[in-house]
């Protein structure tokens, strides 16, 4: 017989879950939903009959989650090896249910107005044919193709400035981040 630590049976039962079970979507109703030392999100995911507890880093979190909220969360279960306690590891969520897109919509607009993106002294007039445009994606995305496509259809001949960056995974945000700099700084 094996005799474990406390601390080697939680990672042992951690690599379990992760390893064996692997990624999962599951939907239900958030409650008690909190953001923790500015980067940790908590909440609880429930139906009529159970409740699991959800953890994720808030630069994941891509729409406003609120209680009473029906989604669908993709991750895989884990456990918290100091506390030894299973949670569910979010990576991805998704409103579900009748009108979802149009609450989130409704919610990122609400958002983006009351940090006053909207106010119409920000609002800059775009030229009606512009001459020069600049182009921030992968150029192994399909919207790269799909974009000069259409662009050389409808205004052949303008000056195109490609900025490629990495549209998914680790350093995507920051990549995309610098080339909107990069872009605002040129004329």
């Amino acid at each position: 017989m094996n005799i474990l630590s406390v601390s080697d049976y939680n990672r042992l039962v951690k690599e379990y879950l992760e390893n064996e079970i692997g990624e999962l979507a599951i939907e239900g109703e958030v409650s008690e939903f909190r953001v923790y030392k500015g980067n940790l999100v908590y909440f609880r995911l429930k139906d009529a009959d159970a409740q699991m507890l959800c953890f994720m880093m808030l630069f994941e979190v891509k729409m406003p989650i609120e209680d009473g909220m029906r989604i669908r969360v993709l991750g895989f279960p884990s456990v918290f090896t100091k506390r030894g306690e299973l949670h569910f590891r979010v990576v991805a969520v998704e409103l579900v249910g009748e009108g979802a897109l149009a609450k989130a919509l409704e919610m990122t607009k609400k958002k983006l107005e009351a940090e006053g993106l909207f106010r119409s002294e920000r609002k800059r007039a775009l030229p009606r044919f512009p001459e020069r445009l600049g182009l921030i994606t992968s150029p192994a995305a399909a919207a790269y193709s799909d974009v000069l496509r259409v662009l050389n259809n409808r205004w052949g001949g303008m000056e195109i400035l490609f900025y490629p960056v990495a549209v998914q995974g680790l350093g995507a945000v920051s990549q995309i981040v610098k080339a909107l700099e990069y872009f605002s700084r040129e004329k």
